[in-house]
């Protein structure tokens, strides 16, 4: 990973980056937050920022209701997202056909979903072969691409 190969300690480097974050800057976003009230979907969020600072975004989006659970990669002694993935299924007693992976980085989003066997779809202006894509979470939501009747919690 980048940060090993300057040898930069992710914590520190977490903490640089984080501590300077002004997070009044963020706004709660009303359509999405209704959209996924309504959808009654269990919401994971896997990302490599620590769960500190998901939680205030999440908080400061006022979308922390909806989250089922965080997985903060460093934090799950996972490799990369898709062992994350694996945890969630595994956790949760999930099977493939009821899970989505929505993303914004094909590579490192969409990817280990894939190879896991698990139904994808991008979020991004860029168009991709074989990939649902969608220019925001909220426009997916609102496409009814998932059955909601799988994924109600």
């Amino acid at each position: 990973d980048a940060l090993n190969y300057f040898g930069i300690d992710k914590q520190t480097y977490y903490n640089n980056v984080h501590n300077k974050l002004d997070y009044s800057a963020l706004h709660p976003d009303l359509a999405l937050n209704n959209l996924l009230t309504s959808k009654n979907i269990n919401l994971f969020v896997v990302s490599f920022s620590p769960k500190e600072h998901i939680i205030r975004v999440l908080s400061s989006l006022n979308l922390i209701s909806n989250v089922t659970d965080i997985f903060a990669v460093s934090e799950k002694n996972c490799t990369n997202k898709g062992d994350c993935y694996k945890d969630i299924i595994e956790k949760y007693n999930l099977y493939n056909p009821d899970i989505c992976v929505v993303g914004d980085n094909y590579i490192l989003d969409i990817e280990p979903a894939k190879k896991l066997g698990i139904d994808v779809a991008l979020i991004s202006t860029s168009y991709h072969d074989e990939i649902l894509t969608f220019p925001n979470f909220v426009n997916f939501l609102q496409s009814n691409w998932f059955k909601v009747d799988k994924l109600a919690k």
